[in-house]
């Protein structure tokens, strides 16, 4: 439901004059003033991508650890 709504609860909060801070990076965009958590989207890109080499055969560690 949140994250649905994210546009109208954040216009809500902005008619208000209430600050907002959100979990998702997603529902900052749509209008709270700050996030203290992660991309949302960038997760699942980071996740399917994951999947998509170790499904191809790749010999992959846990967790995927990205060249320094």
């Amino acid at each position: 439901m949140f994250l649905r709504d994210r546009a109208a609860i954040a216009q809500a909060l902005l008619e208000r004059r209430i600050a907002s801070i959100a979990a998702f990076r997603e529902n900052m965009e749509a209008g709270a003033l700050i996030s203290y958590g992660f991309d949302l989207m960038g997760l699942f890109y980071d996740i399917a991508s994951y999947v998509q080499r170790l499904t191809g055969g790749a010999n992959l560690t846990f967790p995927p650890h990205p060249p320094c």
